[in-house]
């Protein structure tokens, strides 16, 4: 994935590497931290109340905190290729079935602000020159929200292509019930395959 911003210096590399290796060892504490704040942003009672789907929303949440600090210890400063997990796509998928719409942006709205909170904390117990932690805290900012900007144009993506493939599926489905010769309501087999049946073939 390319960078959008220049490399940081070896020495404010260094410096973003250590402040994530610190944070990687408390990200379930870092998670629990960034979870109750998204999810109240999010808004939506339907996962609020639903103490399975909030689980679900803290390891989303705690898979996108391990992904992004291990990529920046392995490449500090970089832009980070989000990890979007099958669990994750079906979590989504999930919320989607049960009409339950969570304000993904508010989320991540607040989610970034938590996490920033800590990592400037972090930055702020190592001492060195100013320049460099100026330089370190302006690159980390970049990454976490090309980060959250990356996520939400894989997720975009990932959300068509299982748009497509269950409209085709559906499409498929209701062509094998009207071959079959089964019972079919004219105005939904045309809904489903978005093609008039009343008409000369």
């Amino acid at each position: 994935m390319e960078d959008l911003w220049p490399p940081p210096s070896s020495e404010a590399a260094a410096l973003i590497r250590a402040v994530c290796q610190q944070l990687l060892t408390e990200a379930d504490g870092l998670t629990d931290a960034v979870t109750g704040p998204a999810l109240t942003a999010q808004g939506d009672p339907g996962l609020l109340s639903d103490a399975a789907l909030t689980l679900e929303d803290r390891t989303v949440n705690r898979s996108d905190v391990v992904q992004w600090l291990t990529s920046n210890i392995q490449r500090p400063g970089g832009r980070v290729e989000p990890y979007i997990a099958d669990r994750t796509a079906a979590y989504f998928r999930d919320l989607a079935s049960r009409g339950i719409t969570p304000d993904l942006v508010g989320g991540w709205r607040a989610a970034l602000a938590v996490a920033w909170r800590r990592a400037v904390q972090e930055y702020l117990t190592h001492d060195g020159d100013r320049a460099v932690l100026a330089e370190a805290l302006d690159v980390t900012a970049q990454s976490m929200a090309q980060y959250a900007l990356d996520w939400f144009a894989v997720m975009r993506e990932a959300s068509v292509v299982d748009a497509v493939s269950n409209a085709r599926a559906e499409a498929i489905e209701m062509i094998q019930l009207i071959a079959s010769g089964a019972p079919v309501q004219p105005e939904v087999a045309e809904t489903r395959l978005n093609y008039r049946l009343g008409r000369m073939h």
